[in-house]
């Protein structure tokens, strides 16, 4: 067990967390003059639920990701309602988001120091360590991109509870339930914190001799703790009920496409491979890369060189652990603080959305803080030479760090800015390819985007975005055999999702197939919830098979389907003026015309005028 605390002054210690959060506000002071940038774009900017705060009870009960598949679905309501706050806050600007990331990493930096104090290594190694977590430069996409801002929260919380659960000097009714209310808004930041428990479990058997109480068995500490870990299980409890709720599954949180069709030796054979990734950036973190996915890093079928380095590095740590519980039990703390709180991201018991990302490692990294701390715990004052030669590695640590990560920030200045830095350090790589493509499309260049999309879906077949993204630029491109084939691929990875099948039977009509369209149609209904999409297509192939009435039943089913009844005024000029035209074709004149009307009362004002009922014959012949 660790012994006695080093001694230290109110003075001192109010000076130390001072220096900390001036590293933290410091370091990331040049993020204000960045904007939104990579999933900044879908998750806040393009999305209206983010803009409206008055809606925010409908918000916080809905994905985080706009209209993922329920198997892809995250669930983090804290985080998102602060993205809707600040919106309202700063209008919209994004320094104003950004300067909430830059305070909240601050909050957590100061909490890590707090914990270091109250683990027992004194005010210098408190200070160090929390210094250190400050600058680190592999929290750079974390606190730069705004949506990292769930790592910001879920740490927050996650400290926040070991601190509280570690003080014993706080009223019972105060603590236990304080317990349960920092793991539930833990919980609702990001999912990963889940492991709290374990981590409390982890700081229990290593309390520092000189607590209260622990003198007593760490059984008997258990159970006198037990009315806290019951609140614990609760408050899990009712986070997976309200996300079951929600999301309409009870697990869900996306799979790497590139890891979902390997066997579970080989996705194991590539998980040790990243191992040595983990190492890199936590101690070295000179290389920075926005995204691990192929082929930065490929997925193996057998255990490499780099996984045998992989294997003898989790073999080392291990071992570490085990040997320094008694003589040097923060080491171990350390050690272990790491391997709990990767596991939820790590791909062994679950699989996850990533193989590695940066962003994951800013709880996790806390184990080298704590490490900093216990070599300044443990380093003797009467070995000046040791305290030296710490000291000077100290200070260069915090001097690159610090460099590293001011340089790094303006990366994270926007998506253009990410991509660049991404494919001129790493061409290969799938998202790269994937956003580049994107960027070059929508500046006119459709060739040379395609050909990139092309080559991103051949490193990832199954990536169901990237298949959708893809099929919907090569219908826009006029290239509906090819868009065919790459959105057949997206309906094989969710069969269960409408958008496929939609695009599927536009991409059939397109070819002109009505009838495989139909069948299309008919099988996304079997196979996915009803959705409107579909029911607008349906009318659409039946309108191109000349089965009009078919196409008015259909047409009448994706009005009422958006809540539409023939009196109300919110349908689109558009889905009005088809069934004007579905009217017309079957000799219903007068309906037809009041149809119209509705379509003109929503028109544009340059569209109102060209909306007339001779206009609707030839629309007809192109729709067949």
């Amino acid at each position: 067990m660790m012994r006695g605390r080093p001694r230290w002054t109110p003075s001192s210690r109010f000076l130390g967390a001072l220096a900390v959060a001036a590293l933290a506000v410091g370091v990331y002071a040049n993020t204000l003059q960045n904007g939104f940038a990579f999933d900044d774009t879908e998750i806040i900017v393009d999305n209206p639920g983010v803009h409206d705060i008055e809606h925010l009870d409908e918000l916080v009960l809905s994905s985080y990701w706009p209209g993922a598949p329920p198997a892809t679905a995250l669930y983090r309501p804290l985080t998102v309602a602060t993205y809707a706050v600040d919106w309202a806050l700063w209008n919209g600007h994004p320094r104003g988001f950004h300067a909430v990331n830059v305070l909240l990493h601050a909050g957590v930096a100061l909490l890590v120091f707090a914990l270091l104090l109250e683990l027992g290594v004194g005010t210098a190694g408190a200070t160090l360590g929390g210094a250190i977590f400050a600058v680190h430069p592999v929290h750079v996409e974390a606190v730069a991109n705004v949506v990292g801002r769930a790592e910001l929260l879920a740490a927050l919380f996650f400290l926040t509870a070991c601190l509280l659960y570690l003080r014993r000097g706080v009223p019972p009714w105060l603590r236990v339930p304080g317990l349960a209310v920092c793991y539930f808004l833990a919980l609702a930041s990001k999912e990963h914190a889940v492991m709290l428990p374990a981590v409390l479990l982890l700081l229990e058997a290593a309390r520092p001799a000189d607590t209260p109480g622990h003198e007593t068995r760490f059984r008997d500490r258990l159970r006198a703790e037990s009315p806290g870990y019951v609140c614990l299980a609760a408050a899990a409890a009712a986070y997976a009920a309200l996300r079951w709720n929600v999301l309409g599954v009870p697990l869900g949180a996306g799979t790497a496409p590139e890891l979902d069709t390997l066997s579970t030796a080989a996705r194991l054979a590539t998980v040790v491979r990243i191992w040595p990734e983990y190492a890199r950036l936590l101690f070295f973190p000179l290389e920075l890369v926005a995204d691990y996915g192929p082929a930065v890093i490929l997925p193996v079928d057998r255990l490499t060189t780099q996984g045998s380095l992989g294997l003898a590095l989790g073999a080392i740590v291990l071992a570490t652990a085990v040997a320094a519980w008694r003589r040097a039990p923060l080491i171990s703390v350390a050690v272990l603080w790491f391997a709990i709180t990767i596991l939820p991201v790590s791909n062994i018991l679950v699989l996850v959305g990533v193989m590695l990302a940066e962003r994951t490692l800013y709880l996790p990294s806390v184990a080298i803080a704590l490490a900093a701390g216990a070599l300044a715990r443990y380093t003797r004052r009467d070995q000046p030479h040791r305290r030296t030669v710490l000291a000077a590695l100290a200070l260069l640590a915090l001097t690159a760090g610090a460099v590293r990560t001011w340089t790094r920030n303006p990366v994270w200045k926007s998506t253009q800015t990410v991509v660049r830095d991404l494919f001129r350090h790493h061409p290969e790589s799938f998202r790269a390819q994937w956003i580049l493509g994107r960027l070059l499309i929508d500046d006119g260049k459709t060739e040379a985007g395609l050909h990139l999309y092309r080559r991103a879906a051949a490193l990832v077949p199954s990536h169901y975005s990237l298949n959708i993204q893809f099929g919907l630029r090569l219908l826009n491109a006029g290239r509906p055999v090819e868009a065919e084939t790459v959105l057949q691929r997206a309906r094989a990875r969710f069969p269960q999702v409408a958008e496929p099948y939609i695009l599927l039977s536009q991409s059939l009509l397109n070819q002109k197939r009505p009838r495989d369209a139909l069948r299309m149609i008919e099988d996304g209904l079997a196979h996915a919830p009803p959705a409107v999409g579909l029911y607008h297509q349906k009318a659409l192939a039946h309108a191109a098979l000349g089965e009009w009435d078919a196409a008015f039943r259909a047409r009448v089913q994706a009005m009422a389907m958006s809540g539409i009844r023939d009196e109300d005024f919110e349908v689109s000029w558009v889905a009005w003026y088809r069934v004007a035209s579905i009217h017309f074709q079957q000799g219903r004149n007068a309906a037809a015309a009041w149809a119209l009307d509705r379509a003109r009362e929503r028109a544009p004002a340059g569209v109102r005028d060209t909306l007339t009922l001779e206009r609707v014959a030839p629309w007809l012949r192109s729709a067949q």
